[in-house]
């Protein structure tokens, strides 16, 4: 039996990330961290899959979100934004996540008792639907 615990360093040799191993595979508690040193993630892996109750915190330490990991499957539980407004209680209500390299498109993903329901762009570029370039929609 192999155990192991990674630690992973950023600037100024400050910790990154801690990761437990079994075997060279995740198992055990995750955490990730911003620069300052504040916890962003915490959670377990079971035989490389996330697993239990994970948290996340915004850079302000205000905690954002609680989920449930089932075979790998995520479960929203409870979402808060960066005033400490809670928008999801127990897995009913809205997220707000930003995605890009600066994080210029924002949605609204509702939930209804965990399960996605729908999304909605509420900040970002939108191009419209995806048509394929064919000889026949160039024309069109």
């Amino acid at each position: 039996m192999d155990k192991d615990i990674e630690i992973i360093r950023g600037e100024a040799r400050r910790i990154k990330r801690i990761v437990q191993y079994f075997n060279k595979v995740k198992h055990g508690q995750w955490i990730s961290f911003f620069e300052s040193g504040l916890i962003q993630e915490i959670g377990n892996y079971n035989e490389g899959i996330e697993f239990g109750i994970w948290k996340e915190w915004y850079r302000s330490g205000q905690l954002k979100e609680e989920c449930h990991y089932r075979e790998g499957r995520k479960i929203p539980l409870n979402f808060w934004d960066e005033q400490g407004n809670k928008l999801l209680e127990n897995g009913t209500g809205h997220t707000i996540e930003k995605f890009g390299t600066k994080e210029y498109d924002v949605y609204k993903h509702f939930y209804q008792n965990g399960e996605f329901k729908s999304k909605e762009k509420i900040e970002g570029v939108s191009f419209g639907k995806f048509k394929p370039n064919t000889p026949h929609s160039r024309n069109s």
